[in-house]
């Protein structure tokens, strides 16, 4: 084990020197804006590329951002598939602080600047390195091993090569979840600590993407289970801490959890099945078998071009690093615990071909919810970041002598020869052509480096201050060879392909907000996306989500009345879509605004309803060309009491609407019900001159408010219910973690039954 630095701030010399923590926390920062150079020193590149993040991840930002500049918490999406809750989506991030910060800086022309972006991604790398770095210097490791295991966890593997954001914002916090969650186990101030590693699982949970979390979930749990059992008999004080690390976990990310399981409930979600599954349906395993690693995909370890996403690259000099970890301090029971971690995580990534993920696929709740096992090789990497911080320091410890030094060194050195060898035969094979990506030469070079590097610092041909630095340098050089094509080129076709389906169009935009009327558009054209409305603030017919409430997936929602009873009041294509359309602008990509002059106004007002009891009755009268949708609402029962009186004679109109508020002016001849038609969903809170009044589910998915005869102003709010219980708890859950930081001593309890280290 490597002994502990000396403290020498009390030096003279160094009485203005920068605190060592301080220090690290800079150079990590510096580390990963070089690292991550093409983004933070360069206008050239970008990563908003592709379908998800540009079509769909992005958008929801737009929204939630203007939303947060007009002084409101973003609630709801009152753009797509005629509004959807944030929350309840879960994967819009609506709940996660990090995406605070990012919607309050400053717009331009109500969008997200491309810099905001940038410096987001960057923060959540760094939020990455910062908490790896943690995690290694509370397991005792010194501070050069520390600082390369947190740039092996921010640039490899999964942080290394996955984009999405909320999948990126789960995954940083698994190194705080692993270190409380340890320090509770070994006696550390055991309360807080439970709590803190549960509170930071909770906040992997207010990320937005449940797929991560419920890994850690399972993970943890194993890990408690283990610590309950080591010692061949149940120690009962391990699940006492295990609950409260859970209850904590609950309580926390409840701001996120709550919304969603009332969402799920009521919504279908597309997980690649056939057909959209609700709440209670499991993810088939076929799908896992679909998004498993192949086995093949091992190799990626070492190779970054090996699979197109790298999911689990480390590279040569991390795995040789780790390797040396494991073998040289095998003894350490620590070693074994991360060795362990890394192994599940790989294990599981494989799903079909390994029995582990099949097993937790059938018998533990909620864990076919995660559909892509391959996501679970971040613990695979989290591993070999606590392993190969172990590796370094072992190796600069003098006082380990072991064969394991020259066969690591000497197999290095093989691995990168055998490597070069093969290459130039297939090289020479093809006349010197070679099909494939070749950075796997590079790995190759690298790996004979590093067998370089570790036979002259383990003979003394290097101090170990030189020997750390080259080290460092060359594990970043390892893992940027995965980086090199990662980011495109943002006058690249491959990037723009998405963006321009939205940023080509904004003249469209444009025109379509200086509107006075309401405006939801039906996009028709493959050079738009739908979420088109989300990015600009346009309510549109549909867009690209995870899931959807069902009451819109009951009935023949896209056939021509429904269309028209939706209020598509403009439909954009290249040309007309349907005979009565008239075009009213042309946007420079010569898409088209043509306006369908039979939708339905937003708001309207009938006297008389007819029941249905499901989407195929309800499909009967949409598809019904004699049947007056204008003037009969079917509706389940039971029906209202209606007055019979013309709907003409009736004035309804909206006079104020924001994301989660609209104000409507009702004139009615008679008692009647006013419909707005956005969707119905729990949480809308109406009220008449001031008077609380049910919403009713009207015309399959949409809302109607009875309303007297005379004149009279009808609110609706969303105020939903789950929302304000989730973050009471989630409130009481930091706010518990606060007074239990204050009432837990400082103390580690010496009780060789339950403790980590003996």
């Amino acid at each position: 084990m490597p002994q502990a630095e000396a403290d020498s701030s009390s030096h003279p010399a160094h009485r203005w020197a920068i605190p060592p923590l301080a220090a690290a926390l800079i150079l990590l920062a510096l580390v990963v804006i070089l690292f991550y150079w093409k983004l933070s020193l360069t206008k050239q590149y970008g990563w908003i590329s592709g379908p998800d993040l540009a079509t769909q991840v992005v958008p929801w930002f737009q929204v939630q951002a203007r939303q947060w500049h007009t002084g409101a918490f973003p609630l709801w999406d009152p753009h797509m598939w005629l509004g959807q809750p944030l929350l309840g989506q879960a994967q819009p991030g609506a709940a996660y602080p990090l995406n605070w910060l990012l919607f309050l800086l400053p717009l331009r022309d109500g969008i997200i600047r491309t810099n905001s972006l940038k410096w987001y991604f960057l923060a959540i790398h760094f939020m990455a390195a910062v908490f790896a770095y943690a995690l290694c210097r509370d397991l005792n490791r010194s501070r050069a091993a520390s600082f390369m295991g947190a740039c092996l966890f921010s640039f490899g593997a999964y942080m290394g090569s996955i984009d999405w954001p909320q999948m990126l914002n789960g995954a940083v916090w698994t190194p705080l979840i692993l270190m409380f969650l340890l320090r509770a186990a070994r006696g550390y101030r055991p309360w807080f600590s439970a709590a803190a590693g549960g509170a930071a699982l909770g906040m992997a949970w207010l990320s937005g993407h449940h797929q991560i979390p419920i890994f850690a979930s399972i993970l943890t749990a194993g890990v408690w289970i283990y610590f309950a059992l080591r010692h061949g008999r149940l120690n009962w004080r391990i699940p006492q801490l295990a609950a409260v690390y859970f209850v904590f976990t609950l309580l926390v990310g409840a701001l996120q959890i709550v919304p969603a399981m009332e969402y799920g409930r009521l919504a279908n979600r597309w997980a690649g099945a056939p057909a959209p599954l609700a709440w209670n349906q499991p993810v088939p395993y076929s799908v896992h078998e679909q998004y498993a690693l192949p086995p093949k995909g091992l190799i990626g370890v070492f190779f970054p071009s090996f699979e197109p996403y790298n999911l689990d690259f480390i590279g040569v000099v991390a795995f040789s690093l780790a390797l040396a970890g494991v073998v040289l301090l095998w003894r350490d029971p620590r070693v074994r615990i991360f060795s362990a971690i890394a192994l599940a995580g790989l294990f599981y990534s494989l799903g079909p071909d390994s029995p582990l993920e099949g097993i937790i696929y059938s018998v533990v709740p909620w864990a076919d919810k995660a559909r892509t096992p391959s996501m679970a090789i971040l613990f695979f990497e989290l591993g070999a970041v606590v392993l190969a911080a172990y590796g370094i320091d072992a190796w600069s410890d003098r006082e380990i002598v072991s064969p394991w030094r020259r066969y690591i060194s000497t197999g290095a050195l093989v691995f990168g020869a055998a490597v070069f060898a093969i290459y130039l035969c297939i090289l020479l094979a093809q006349k010197m052509q070679f099909a494939y990506d070749d950075r796997f030469a590079v790995s190759a070079l690298y790996a004979i480096l590093l067998a370089a590097l570790l036979a002259a610092w383990t003979h003394g041909r290097i101090g170990q201050r030189q020997a750390l630095c080259f080290l460092a340098l060359l594990l970043l050089a390892d893992l940027g060879n995965s980086d090199g094509q990662r980011f495109q080129q943002r006058d690249s076709p491959q990037f723009s392909a998405s963006l321009n389906k939205v940023e080509g169009n904004a003249d469209i935009a444009k025109y379509l907000k200086s509107q006075r009327e309401p405006v939801r558009i039906d996009i028709a054209s493959d050079e738009m996306i739908g979420n088109f409305g989300d990015w600009y603030g346009i309510d549109a017919s549909d867009g690209y989500l995870a899931s959807l409430t069902a009451n819109l997936l009951s009935f023949d929602y896209f056939c021509p009345r429904a269309k028209m009873l939706f209020g598509f009041t403009y439909t954009l294509s290249r040309k007309p879509t349907q005979t009565d359309q008239q075009e009213v602008f042309r946007g420079v990509s010569g898409i088209g605004v043509y306006r369908n002059p039979e939708a339905f106004p937003r708001v309207w007002s009938v006297h008389q309803t007819t029941a249905v009891e499901n989407g195929d009755q309800l499909n009967y009268y949409l598809h019904k060309a004699d049947f007056d949708l204008r003037r009969i609402a079917p509706m389940p029962r039971p029906l209202p009491e209606l007055a019979a009186c013309d709907p003409a004679a009736d004035r309804v109109r909206i006079s104020g609407r924001d994301a989660g508020h609209v104000s409507i002016d009702a004139a009615m001849a008679c008692d009647g019900m006013v419909v707005l038609s956005e969707t119905f969903y729990p949480g809308w809170k109406a009220a008449v001159d001031g008077e609380s009044q049910p919403i009713r589910q009207v015309y399959g998915a949409i809302r109607g408010v009875v309303v007297k005869h005379g004149h009279h102003r009808l609110e609706m709010r969303y105020r939903p219910g789950s929302v304000m219980l989730g973050a009471a708890l989630s409130f009481a859950g930091l706010a518990g973690l606060v007074i239990l930081g204050f009432l837990d001593p400082r103390r580690l309890v010496r009780n060789s039954r339950w403790t980590l280290y003996e």
